[in-house]
């Protein structure tokens, strides 16, 4: 495992990589996972974007569902799909990787571990990998037809680099990812030299040289917005494709996430928090349709912009018919509106404000600690939100130079292009 290309020390020998056809990267984060790779001789990169170019659709869910032995049935998105009556649910295990309290981690079911969690889960990527290099994480076709005509007689524990990218919050735990990468056949030996595993931070610096903010020891304030937490990191330019280390660091727990508890507290508002809590532990699988319901159609579409906004309207009898046997009697508008709930402007607008409001807090003290920023770079999934964007752009247009990539989601890419510039360099080294 290597954990910087900057730094050879720990490399045994570069000649290794001179034999590397495949680079595959995985951003593997709390809740949602991304995936891209690219063929080193003709480096076109291929995100799992399914055909599809709307926001939002580069990620499958860090989710695994089991039968009753532990035998992983399906994965990501579709662990999620439908309602399930015996199989287990198993999400949220990259949590136990994080520095949140104890108390706060998911219970696993007894038996599993999340170090085995997580290894099933690289486990099922790596056959998706190497069955199959034109795939989507939505609606997976394993073909080997495909696999040989884009990448004939290729050897993947010998001639493709992993790139894992991790958000933040779980930097610290990057021997236990290494480990994990082992117990999913990823790698054919510990500390293998062709996994490195990143932050986004790290990969965050391909991006600065494209959009030309790039001043040679200059700050960057780098913010990374993952589904739990939003990190701020403050790193000097060194070149235009390298970072210097860590100057500055915080982090909150204000994600992506936080806008969906705020959706389930309008929800317990209106239905009864405890038809809620019945619905989580009778029905859950309904209640995160739900929850992906509000994502797709309110979430990642809200712009902040009222004429832009369409009321949505969520039928509960579609999204979680187990809800009405759940709800008090008492509730008679529901009935009368035929189980049907509406989601204005201001009733989004709220949902989103405590959240941004708090991560535009932690830029400005960030700002105000440092005081010579030249560039904000926005990363990390809920950096999509065009209504975060806006608020942003906003607060600090005048004071810095805001930076979002046209697809914040896929740090994968990024992940992609660092595997790349790391064989260029090891390759001059070596000629």
């Amino acid at each position: 495992m290597i954990k910087s290309p900057h730094n050879y020390d720990g490399i045994k020998s570069l000649n290794n990589y001179l034999y590397i056809r495949g680079i595959f990267a995985l951003d593997i984060g709390i809740y949602h996972s991304k995936v891209a790779y690219t063929n080193v001789l003709n480096p076109d990169i291929i995100i799992n974007d399914c055909g599809s170019e709307s926001i939002g659709m580069l990620r499958t869910n860090t989710a695994l569902l089991y039968d009753e032995n532990f035998n992983v049935e399906s994965w990501g998105n579709a662990a999620l799909a439908e309602p399930r009556k015996k199989q287990v649910l198993v999400k949220d295990f990259m949590l136990h990787l994080s520095n949140i309290p104890k108390n706060e981690k998911p219970i696993l079911p007894k038996g599993l571990s999340y170090k085995r969690a997580i290894a099933d889960y690289l486990r099922e990527i790596g056959k998706l990998i190497i069955l199959n290099h034109h795939f989507c994480l939505q609606s997976i076709t394993l073909s080997k037809e495909t696999m040989n005509a884009r990448w004939p007689n290729i050897n993947f524990m010998e001639q493709v680099l992993i790139i894992l990218v991790v958000p933040e919050e779980i930097s610290g735990a990057m021997d236990i990812l290494n480990e994990c990468s082992y117990m999913a056949n990823l790698t054919s030996t510990m500390n293998s030299e062709r996994l490195i595993i990143v932050t986004r931070s790290e990969v965050t610096a391909m991006c600065i040289n494209e959009r030309g903010f790039y001043i040679e020891g200059s700050n960057v304030l780098i913010v990374d917005c993952g589904s739990l937490t939003v990190s701020l990191i403050i790193r000097q330019l060194l070149s235009c494709e390298r970072l210097g280390e860590i100057k500055m660091r915080t982090s909150e727990f204000c994600g992506g996430d936080y806008v969906d508890r705020e959706f389930l507290r309008f929800m317990g508002r209106k239905l009864g928090y405890s038809a809620l809590k019945k619905l989580k532990t009778n029905n859950y699988n309904q209640l995160q349709y739900m929850i992906q319901e509000f994502n797709r159609n309110v979430k990642i579409l809200f712009t902040g912009e009222i004429e832009n906004y369409s009321t949505f309207k969520m039928d509960l009898n579609k999204v979680c018919p187990a809800l009405q046997g759940y709800i008090d009697s008492s509730r008679v508008e529901l009935k009368d509106n035929d189980w049907i709930i509406e989601f204005g402007f201001n009733d989004v607008k709220v949902m989103f404000d405590p959240v941004i409001d708090q991560i535009i807090k932690l830029i400005h003290n960030q700002i105000n600690q440092s005081g010579d920023i030249s560039a904000v770079f926005l990363v990390g999934g809920f950096s999509e939100s065009k209504y975060l964007q806006k608020r942003i752009n906003e607060e600090f247009l005048e004071k810095t130079n805001i930076s979002v990539p046209l697809r914040p989601l896929a740090a994968c890419t990024r992940g992609v292009q660092y595997g790349l510039y790391m064989l260029n360099r090891i390759r001059n080294r070596c000629t």
